[in-house]
């Protein structure tokens, strides 16, 4: 066989990449000038419904990101706003059904996933969240929001172990996760393990929280804890 030199070869495989290049280039369908312009409306549209979610104006705003969705089907972020909005108006099934959309575009659609995971927690469909869920962690295994919902849903079953390994999870990842420690102290009592949630109880208060809903709940477990006593 013939020799071929170092820069030679390099050559050649340049060459190679080069004509690779171009092919793909020749191959990938140009985007053309209406797509272009739909695309730049969709911005605009979703800026408009931004600005009228602001300002409480929620059906105005689904009324633009409708015209959003319409005019280029296969974006998702119309669909993910719009499921946001109809959460606004406390209109959860219609929001799962927009979610369902985006999926339908972006299945690894990580705060979609989430966020339908949770919405199926609250309407007590435990199995088809912990799916939702798992699918979302999977995706950024170190986000406590995830962890922190799954946990819920194990624990809204009674399965108090899996909830416990779950919070434990979210606080070890982030320590000054106020809402994960909230509920593994609660997770913890309710298993009996009174020793443990007394540690975390003092964790917890070592991070001062200033969120009132936690400070309630910190009041009220601190009440649970003198009553065991």
């Amino acid at each position: 066989a013939k020799f071929v030199a170092p820069k030679v070869l390099l050559s050649v495989f340049a060459v190679g990449v080069l004509a690779l290049i171009v092919l793909v280039g020749v191959l990938a369908p140009a985007k053309s000038k209406q797509e272009i312009v739909a695309r730049h409306t969709v911005k605009k549209l979703i800026q408009q419904s931004e600005t009228a979610t602001s300002r409480g104006k929620f059906d105005e705003s689904l009324l633009l990101l409708t015209k959003a969705s319409q005019l280029v089907p296969e974006m998702w972020t119309p669909f993910f706003r719009m499921a946001v909005v109809y959460e606004l108006k406390k209109n959860i099934q219609e929001a799962n059904k927009n979610y369902q959309k985006v999926l339908a575009v972006y299945p690894d659609h990580i705060n979609t996933l989430l966020n339908l995971g949770d919405n199926l927690k609250s309407l007590g469909k435990f199995q088809e969240a912990e799916v939702y869920l798992k699918r979302g962690i999977r995706g950024t295994p170190v986000d406590t929001k995830g962890l922190n919902i799954l946990a819920q849903v194990y624990a809204m079953q009674n399965r108090l172990e899996e909830a416990r390994v779950m919070f434990q999870e979210a606080v070890k990842i982030n320590p000054n996760y106020t809402i994960g420690r909230l509920n593994l102290v609660i997770t913890l009592l309710s298993m009996g393990r009174k020793q443990e949630a007394a540690d975390q109880m003092a964790e917890l208060v070592k991070s001062k929280p200033t969120n009132p809903k936690i400070l309630q709940q910190m009041d009220k477990l601190r009440y649970e804890f003198k009553r065991l006593q």
